[in-house]
Protein backbone atom coordinates (compact mmCIF):
# COMPACT_ATOMS: atom_id res chain seq x y z
CA UNK A 1 0.00 0.00 0.00
CA UNK A 2 2.47 2.41 0.57
CA UNK A 3 4.83 1.56 -2.26
CA UNK A 4 1.68 2.31 -4.36
CA UNK A 5 0.38 5.67 -2.66
CA UNK A 6 4.57 6.71 -3.19
CA UNK A 7 3.77 5.30 -7.14
CA UNK A 8 0.87 7.20 -7.87
CA UNK A 9 2.22 10.69 -5.91
CA UNK A 10 5.36 10.73 -7.95
CA UNK A 11 3.41 9.67 -10.95
CA UNK A 12 1.50 12.75 -10.47
CA UNK A 13 4.10 15.07 -10.01
CA UNK A 14 6.12 14.15 -12.85
CA UNK A 15 2.82 14.12 -15.03
CA UNK A 16 2.14 18.08 -14.21
CA UNK A 17 6.21 18.67 -14.39
CA UNK A 18 7.62 20.49 -17.47
CA UNK A 19 11.58 18.55 -16.99
CA UNK A 20 11.58 14.70 -17.54
CA UNK A 21 13.93 14.27 -14.42
CA UNK A 22 13.47 16.55 -10.87
CA UNK A 23 17.19 16.54 -9.07
CA UNK A 24 18.11 14.54 -11.14
CA UNK A 25 16.20 11.65 -10.77
CA UNK A 26 13.65 10.28 -13.45
CA UNK A 27 10.45 8.40 -12.61
CA UNK A 28 11.55 5.03 -12.63
CA UNK A 29 14.22 6.12 -10.28
CA UNK A 30 12.48 8.48 -7.78
CA UNK A 31 10.42 4.76 -7.83
CA UNK A 32 13.62 2.47 -7.70
CA UNK A 33 15.23 4.42 -4.70
CA UNK A 34 11.29 3.76 -2.68
CA UNK A 35 11.31 0.11 -3.00
CA UNK A 36 14.69 -0.10 -2.52
CA UNK A 37 14.25 2.08 0.74
CA UNK A 38 11.51 0.25 1.98
CA UNK A 39 14.04 -2.93 1.36
CA UNK A 40 16.63 -1.69 3.76
CA UNK A 41 14.14 -0.75 6.21
CA UNK A 42 12.86 -4.60 6.79
CA UNK A 43 16.11 -5.19 6.18
CA UNK A 44 17.94 -3.53 9.04
CA UNK A 45 14.64 -2.95 11.45
CA UNK A 46 15.96 -4.15 15.07
CA UNK A 47 14.35 -3.71 18.56
CA UNK A 48 17.33 -4.12 20.48
CA UNK A 49 17.21 -0.62 22.26
CA UNK A 50 13.46 -2.05 23.72
CA UNK A 51 14.67 -5.54 24.44
CA UNK A 52 17.54 -3.60 26.30
CA UNK A 53 15.31 -1.11 28.21
CA UNK A 54 13.30 -3.80 29.48
CA UNK A 55 16.00 -6.06 30.69
CA UNK A 56 17.07 -3.01 33.11
CA UNK A 57 13.87 -2.07 34.44
CA UNK A 58 12.98 -5.54 35.12
CA UNK A 59 15.96 -6.85 36.22
CA UNK A 60 16.61 -9.74 33.93
CA UNK A 61 19.83 -8.57 32.53
CA UNK A 62 21.89 -10.67 35.25
CA UNK A 63 21.33 -14.01 33.97
CA UNK A 64 22.67 -12.75 30.40
CA UNK A 65 25.87 -10.99 32.26
CA UNK A 66 26.61 -14.35 33.97
CA UNK A 67 26.95 -15.97 30.19
CA UNK A 68 30.16 -16.96 28.65
CA UNK A 69 29.63 -14.62 25.89
CA UNK A 70 29.31 -10.35 25.52
CA UNK A 71 25.49 -8.90 26.15
CA UNK A 72 26.56 -7.29 22.49
CA UNK A 73 27.15 -11.08 20.72
CA UNK A 74 23.82 -12.19 22.30
CA UNK A 75 21.53 -9.46 21.07
CA UNK A 76 23.75 -9.20 18.04
CA UNK A 77 22.90 -13.20 17.58
CA UNK A 78 19.30 -12.38 17.84
CA UNK A 79 18.61 -9.87 15.36
CA UNK A 80 20.47 -12.04 13.17
CA UNK A 81 18.00 -14.51 13.67
CA UNK A 82 14.92 -12.48 13.68
CA UNK A 83 15.86 -10.15 10.55
CA UNK A 84 16.96 -13.71 8.58
CA UNK A 85 13.64 -14.95 9.61
CA UNK A 86 12.11 -11.27 8.05
CA UNK A 87 14.01 -11.69 4.68
CA UNK A 88 12.25 -14.57 3.84
CA UNK A 89 8.97 -12.93 4.59
CA UNK A 90 8.87 -9.18 4.43
CA UNK A 91 12.00 -8.20 2.07
CA UNK A 92 11.13 -10.84 -0.53
CA UNK A 93 7.45 -10.58 -1.13
CA UNK A 94 8.23 -6.78 -1.39
CA UNK A 95 11.35 -7.37 -3.80
CA UNK A 96 8.67 -9.61 -5.86
CA UNK A 97 5.83 -7.45 -5.78
CA UNK A 98 8.31 -4.45 -6.66
CA UNK A 99 9.44 -6.20 -9.69
CA UNK A 100 6.38 -6.99 -11.34
CA UNK A 101 3.89 -4.52 -10.25
CA UNK A 102 6.55 -1.20 -10.32
CA UNK A 103 8.96 -1.77 -12.85
CA UNK A 104 11.97 -1.97 -10.33
CA UNK A 105 15.28 -1.55 -12.10
CA UNK A 106 17.61 -3.88 -11.33
CA UNK A 107 21.47 -2.99 -11.47
CA UNK A 108 24.24 -4.69 -13.03
CA UNK A 109 25.81 -7.50 -11.04
CA UNK A 110 28.82 -5.47 -9.61
CA UNK A 111 26.14 -2.89 -8.19
CA UNK A 112 24.20 -5.81 -6.69
CA UNK A 113 27.38 -7.20 -5.35
CA UNK A 114 28.83 -3.70 -3.76
CA UNK A 115 24.56 -3.45 -2.54
CA UNK A 116 24.42 -6.88 -0.94
CA UNK A 117 27.52 -5.49 1.12
CA UNK A 118 26.36 -2.14 1.96
CA UNK A 119 23.32 -4.43 3.09
CA UNK A 120 24.74 -6.11 5.72
CA UNK A 121 27.19 -3.30 6.77
CA UNK A 122 23.81 -1.00 7.81
CA UNK A 123 22.70 -3.91 9.35
CA UNK A 124 25.51 -3.71 11.72
CA UNK A 125 25.84 0.42 12.02
CA UNK A 126 22.08 0.46 12.65
CA UNK A 127 22.29 -2.35 15.47
CA UNK A 128 25.41 -0.19 16.79
CA UNK A 129 23.64 3.08 17.13
CA UNK A 130 20.50 1.29 18.43
CA UNK A 131 22.58 -0.68 21.11
CA UNK A 132 24.21 2.54 22.02
CA UNK A 133 20.41 4.04 22.14
CA UNK A 134 19.44 1.19 24.45
CA UNK A 135 22.27 2.41 27.30
CA UNK A 136 20.33 5.40 27.79
CA UNK A 137 18.21 2.78 29.66
CA UNK A 138 20.83 2.65 32.82
CA UNK A 139 20.77 6.58 33.29
CA UNK A 140 17.01 7.21 32.81
CA UNK A 141 15.00 3.83 32.85
CA UNK A 142 12.20 4.75 30.43
CA UNK A 143 13.42 5.51 27.29
CA UNK A 144 10.52 5.28 24.74
CA UNK A 145 9.77 9.04 23.98
CA UNK A 146 14.22 9.05 23.52
CA UNK A 147 13.99 5.44 21.34
CA UNK A 148 10.86 6.82 19.32
CA UNK A 149 12.07 10.16 18.29
CA UNK A 150 15.55 8.55 17.63
CA UNK A 151 14.21 6.02 14.64
CA UNK A 152 12.62 8.77 13.21
CA UNK A 153 14.79 11.00 13.11
CA UNK A 154 17.31 8.26 11.63
CA UNK A 155 14.82 7.41 8.92
CA UNK A 156 14.31 11.42 7.97
CA UNK A 157 18.36 11.73 8.14
CA UNK A 158 18.98 8.54 6.21
CA UNK A 159 16.28 9.57 3.19
CA UNK A 160 13.83 7.08 3.83
CA UNK A 161 10.83 9.58 3.39
CA UNK A 162 12.16 11.65 0.83
CA UNK A 163 15.59 11.57 -1.29
CA UNK A 164 18.22 14.01 0.38
CA UNK A 165 18.71 15.90 -2.79
CA UNK A 166 15.58 17.95 -1.57
CA UNK A 167 17.07 19.37 1.29
CA UNK A 168 19.91 21.15 0.01
CA UNK A 169 21.30 22.65 3.32
CA UNK A 170 21.12 19.23 4.84
CA UNK A 171 22.52 17.40 1.80
CA UNK A 172 25.48 19.59 1.71
CA UNK A 173 27.21 17.89 4.67
CA UNK A 174 24.89 14.84 4.84
CA UNK A 175 27.69 12.46 3.75
CA UNK A 176 29.80 13.07 7.07
CA UNK A 177 27.36 11.74 9.13
CA UNK A 178 26.55 7.96 9.45
CA UNK A 179 23.01 8.11 8.93
CA UNK A 180 24.03 8.84 5.17
CA UNK A 181 25.40 5.25 4.95
CA UNK A 182 22.31 3.30 6.76
CA UNK A 183 20.17 3.97 3.57
CA UNK A 184 20.62 6.67 1.33
CA UNK A 185 23.99 5.45 0.16
CA UNK A 186 23.12 1.89 -0.34
CA UNK A 187 20.25 3.35 -2.53
CA UNK A 188 22.88 5.57 -4.90
CA UNK A 189 24.54 1.69 -5.23
CA UNK A 190 21.51 0.37 -6.44
CA UNK A 191 21.16 3.41 -8.79
CA UNK A 192 24.75 2.70 -10.18
CA UNK A 193 24.90 6.28 -8.92
CA UNK A 194 27.59 5.86 -6.03
CA UNK A 195 30.23 3.04 -5.69
CA UNK A 196 33.18 1.40 -3.33
CA UNK A 197 33.37 3.89 -1.33
CA UNK A 198 30.27 4.08 0.10
CA UNK A 199 31.19 0.46 1.72
CA UNK A 200 34.32 2.26 3.16
CA UNK A 201 32.92 4.65 4.73
CA UNK A 202 30.56 2.37 6.52
CA UNK A 203 33.17 0.40 7.73
CA UNK A 204 34.70 3.33 9.49
CA UNK A 205 31.45 4.06 11.50
CA UNK A 206 31.17 0.34 12.11
CA UNK A 207 34.31 0.78 13.65
CA UNK A 208 34.10 4.05 15.42
CA UNK A 209 30.92 3.09 16.64
CA UNK A 210 31.42 -0.51 18.23
CA UNK A 211 34.87 1.58 19.97
CA UNK A 212 32.02 3.52 21.21
CA UNK A 213 29.85 0.88 22.33
CA UNK A 214 32.25 -0.74 23.91
CA UNK A 215 33.25 2.15 26.16
CA UNK A 216 29.49 3.04 26.94
CA UNK A 217 29.24 -0.28 28.42
CA UNK A 218 31.80 -0.39 30.79
CA UNK A 219 30.56 2.92 31.77
CA UNK A 220 27.35 1.97 31.98
CA UNK A 221 27.74 -1.10 33.99
CA UNK A 222 29.08 0.32 36.54
CA UNK A 223 25.53 2.40 37.14
CA UNK A 224 23.62 -1.35 37.27
CA UNK A 225 22.23 -2.93 40.20
CA UNK A 226 19.77 -5.03 40.23
CA UNK A 227 18.55 -8.24 42.72
CA UNK A 228 16.85 -11.12 41.24
CA UNK A 229 16.73 -12.45 37.62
Amino acid sequence: MFLAMFYFIWNAIYENSSSQTINNYSLNEIVTYYIVSMLIGHFIYNAVSVKIQEKVMLGDLNPDLLKPYSILSQYFSIEVAERSFALIFEVLPVLIISFFLFGLQIPSLFAIFLFSIGLINAFLLNFLLSFLLGLLAFYTKDIRAVQWLFHVAIRFLSGEFIPLEFFHAYFSFAQYLPFYYIRYGLIQIFLEKEGAWIILAQIFWIMFFYVIVKIAWKISMKRYGAVGG
